[in-house]
């Protein structure tokens, strides 16, 4: 019922910090009381540095470190209109291997020596945001609004180094048709400047284009054909235009 691009899904300055799976324990706070209608919320996570996701148990999460997570949401009412503004951090303080290597270190890493260069932590820092610009009087689910997404990352250790997406979504807009949802958007990847010529000279930023229009047919039915360009990293891969129909059936 939404973007299928994982860009208009999540940010991706957090994919180097944050690992695919590991163990870890934290704190949510709620304010002024988890039964308020739109609260805002305060989260703290504190994450084993290493990925398991084979294995079971605490033994090697922490091993080489920690990965600190915070993150704070607002709700707001500018123009009167409900909205939000996200804003979250991640801090990993495990040994990297640097984005700028000397060609001979790499060679020496392929022949099995351990003469790749290493930074001390990474981290990234984003922003989201989504505010209505119209919704109907009886019901403020019903209407339309901006979205947005902002991050930056550790360009000394991450290949994403910044990313940006913009975009338009809603539900209703059509008379008659109160529970169908559109969503229209753009998102662009910034590589780091610090990728050696080798990767630089063949892989540049990314970016694409999506719009989708989410059709109830009956409540447990829905519909949505979705359109993608998307313009990838390879620079001797060409443009992808990508056309796609979901249907989803709730028993």
């Amino acid at each position: 019922e939404n973007f299928m691009n994982m860009s208009f899904v999540l940010t991706p300055v957090t994919l180097r910090t944050t690992p695919y799976s590991t163990m870890g324990a934290g704190l949510i706070f709620v304010f002024p009381d988890v039964y308020a209608k739109d609260p805002a919320i305060l989260s703290m996570l504190v994450l084993g540095a290493d990925g398991q996701p084979d294995t079971a148990g605490w033994d090697d999460d922490f091993e080489d470190g920690a990965n600190y997570a915070i993150e704070y949401s607002q709700p707001t009412s500018f123009f009167n209109l409900p909205g939000k503004q996200l804003f979250g951090a991640t801090y990993n303080n495990k040994d990297f291997t640097a984005l700028d290597q000397n060609p001979r270190y790499i060679l020496g890493a392929l022949i099995g020596l351990n003469t790749l260069k290493k930074d001390e932590g990474s981290w990234s820092f984003y922003y989201n945001f989504h505010q209505y610009l119209f919704t109907e009087k009886d019901d403020e689910t019903q209407g339309f609004g901006l979205f947005g997404r902002l991050g930056f990352a550790d360009d000394e250790t991450s290949p994403i180094e910044d990313f940006y997406s913009i975009g338009l979504g809603g539900k209703g807009i059509i008379d008659g048709r109160d529970q169908d949802r559109f969503g229209i958007g753009y998102y662009h990847i910034g590589l780091s400047d610090e990728l050696g010529t080798i990767i630089s000279n063949r892989f540049g930023d990314s970016d694409g284009f999506e719009v989708f229009y989410n059709i109830e047919v009956t409540p447990s039915v829905h519909i949505t054909p979705d359109f993608q360009i998307v313009n990838p990293s390879n620079e001797n891969v060409s443009t992808a235009y990508i056309a796609g129909m979901r249907i989803k059936i709730d028993f």
